[in-house]
């Protein structure tokens, strides 16, 4: 496995509910009461349930209505990890260190964040030499059986991105859809049909147009983020 992410101090604690999509209410380890922000716009199902433990970071700072972040749940055994706005810098490490396997992104390296094409605004911009492209990154948390799937809700911001990355294809840029799969009890992924079965669809048709879909499953645990392999896409 490779480290790609390490944490600063977490504290430790038990979700007692997740609320309004951004916020959680944990009783930490020493008794007290405190309400975090959820960094999570889906329905982190099968990742909330009230009781889990949970791991938060401290941030407080001026104008914040919150002083905590939540940052992992544990589902069974496994530790999960839910903040969507780390899976951008997680993906970043993946591609950098050449970790995809996949000979069509080998040698790229990400350009910068949060570059717009056309109508939709992609989360890495990549190059190798005069070649570059586009990464799009979704986090994903939600697990069935053994499979990680993607949405856990209705995403028609996904369906979009998709849309947009079959014209960068045919536009002769590399155009790839990262699942970053924030939980290590999954052996394949696949789309979540039963929940957006457009998105499921896109997906296909994606593949079919020449759009690179891979899917990254790493570890999370409060020492760290190890990334672990590659998972077949069904």
């Amino acid at each position: 496995m490779t480290l790609i992410h390490t944490y600063g101090t977490l504290q430790s604690g038990i979700l007692v509910r997740r609320y309004k999509r951004f916020l959680a209410d944990v009783l930490l380890d020493d008794g007290s009461a405190v309400t975090a922000f959820t960094p999570n716009s889906g329905s982190m199902k099968t990742c909330s349930d009230p009781g889990s433990p949970v791991m938060l970071v401290h941030d407080p700072k001026p104008g914040r209505k919150t002083h905590y972040n939540l940052e992992m749940v544990k589902s069974g055994d496994t530790w999960v990890g839910v903040n969507t706005g780390l899976a951008n810098r997680l993906a970043a490490g993946i591609i950098d260190g050449d970790l995809t396997g996949d000979p069509r992104l080998e040698g790229f390296r990400v350009e910068r964040p949060e570059v717009v094409w056309q109508d939709s605004r992609f989360d890495l911009k990549v190059s190798r030499g005069e070649v570059g492209g586009f990464v799009e990154v979704k986090n994903v948390t939600y697990r069935s059986g053994e499979m990680a799937l993607f949405p856990d809700a209705v995403t028609t911001r996904g369906q979009k991105h998709l849309e947009t990355l079959i014209r960068a294809a045919a536009d002769r840029c590399t155009a790839c859809n990262l699942f970053v799969v924030q939980r290590s009890d999954c052996a394949a992924f696949t789309p979540a049909r039963d929940i957006d079965p457009v998105y499921a669809h896109t997906c296909a048709r994606a593949r079919e147009s020449g759009v690179i879909m891979i899917a990254c499953l790493l570890e999370v645990s409060p020492e760290g983020i190890w990334f672990k392999g590659v998972l077949p896409i069904l």
